[in-house]
C-alpha cells in the first residue's frame, strides 16, 4: 500500500477485487482511496478498474462490500461447524503426542498411537 500512495505503480494485478484487502469498510476505504488518489489502476482477469472513472470506483465498493459481506457469511458458518463439533463431542484440536486424529461416526476423535504412546507412559 506504501508503493500505491506514493505513486510507484502504474498498475496492481490481482484475481478479484476482493483479494486487495478483508478488514473493515474503513480498511477497504483507506485501500480503495490510495488507488484513487495515486490513480493506479486495478487490473484482474475479468476488468482493469479505474478508480478515477465513476462507474468502475461505485462497482468496486460494491465488490469490496460484497466480498466483506461473504467474508462474514463464511466465518459465521465456519464457527457455527465448530460449535455443532464440540457440542457433539468432537475433538477440534491437534492432536498431542501420542495420539491421531481420527473419523468415527463423521465426529473427529483421538486414537492412541502405540509407538508414541509407549514413551508417555515411561513419563508418567
Amino acid at each position: 500500500l506504501e508503493g500505491v500512495n506514493a505513486g510507484r505503480y502504474a498498475a496492481v494485478l490481482c484475481m478479484d477485487i476482493d483479494r486487495l484487502g478483508r478488514g473493515g469498510m474503513a480498511d477497504q476505504g483507506i485501500i480503495l482511496d490510495a488507488f484513487r488518489y495515486s490513480e493506479t489502476l486495478i487490473v484482474t482477469p475479468d476488468k482493469t478498474y479505474n478508480l478515477s472513472d465513476e462507474m468502475d470506483e461505485e462497482l468496486t465498493e460494491f465488490k469490496a462490500f460484497m466480498a466483506r459481506r461473504e467474508y462474514k457469511m463464511i466465518r459465521k458458518r465456519m464457527r457455527r461447524g465448530l460449535m455443532q463439533t464440540i457440542e457433539s463431542g468432537g475433538y477440534i484440536a491437534n492432536p498431542p503426542y501420542g495420539y491421531r486424529k481420527i473419523v468415527v461416526d463423521k465426529l473427529p476423535t483421538l486414537e492412541i498411537v502405540e509407538e508414541e504412546a509407549v514413551f508417555i507412559r515411561m513419563m508418567y
